[in-house]
């Protein structure tokens, strides 16, 4: 991120947390990164930074929430980043509208599946309603997570588990 300090810091920084938390790789890491810092701006919006909600996650029961600032949308709030992706983990895991995404992640494993497939499966849960959300998301794994932040990333993945 040439003169984008602040952004790359968010992205290390957060990816951290990413790769601490989903250690078991139920979806796989630059994903859920993308999708990060998409739905967060890049570490910019109001959902994460008054609620610790990196991917815009709608609050549940009885759970801490903010209000959209217009309409009924109420997302959930979170203590700090890595509740946020524990619970986002925990939808792919649990929810069963996630199914398709399960299925997806499983193919990809096995070889038969691009990480295009996964999410476009996070797509068909209704997940967002932008009808652009997976292009965008798409285009910020390939563009960014992927090829400009793809050795930066890599070391910090190695400098938490493989070098030491």
């Amino acid at each position: 991120f040439t003169g984008e300090p602040e952004k790359k810091d968010w992205l290390l920084k957060n990816s951290e947390k990413i790769y601490n938390i989903n250690t078991n790789n139920t979806i796989p890491n630059s994903i859920l990164i993308a999708i990060a810092a998409h739905e967060s701006g890049w570490g910019e919006s109001r959902f994460y930074n008054e609620g610790n909600n990196l991917f815009n996650l709608e609050a549940e029961g009885k759970e801490k929430f903010l209000k959209a600032l217009e309409g009924d949308r109420k997302v959930s709030s979170h203590d700090n980043v890595e509740e946020n992706i524990s619970k986002m983990l925990n939808w792919i895991e649990t929810k069963d509208h996630y199914q398709i995404v399960r299925d997806t992640i499983k193919l990809y494993n096995e070889g038969k599946a691009t990480k295009n497939d996964i999410i476009d499966a996070l797509d068909k849960t209704g997940f967002a309603t932008d009808t652009e959300w997976a292009a965008k998301i798409k285009n910020t794994h390939k563009g960014r997570i992927e090829t400009k932040e793809k050795e930066n990333l890599s070391k910090l993945y190695n400098s938490l588990f493989v070098d030491n």
